[in-house]
């Protein structure tokens, strides 16, 4: 069995369960989700600049807001 501790010290971010628990939408879409909510409220996203903070390309993360986007999650 595996256990995640949780430690709560300072810059962390809360997020409603509802999109984790969502098992309609895939583990790559919940963390572009995770990284987009942890972004103040007056940050822009650009998915140029996006993509720069991770390892998948532009298409794997135009699809993985595509499924935020079909599923309610992300307006644009």
């Amino acid at each position: 069995m595996v256990r995640v501790k949780k430690l709560y010290k300072k810059n962390y971010t809360v997020i409603d369960n509802t999109v984790l628990q969502d098992t309609s939408i895939s583990f790559k879409a919940k963390g572009i989700f995770a990284y987009l909510w942890m972004q103040s409220d007056t940050w822009n996203f650009y998915e140029k600049e996006v993509v720069k903070h991770s390892t998948d390309g532009i298409s794997s993360l135009r699809a993985g807001i595509k499924e935020l986007e079909n599923h309610g999650y992300l307006l644009r």
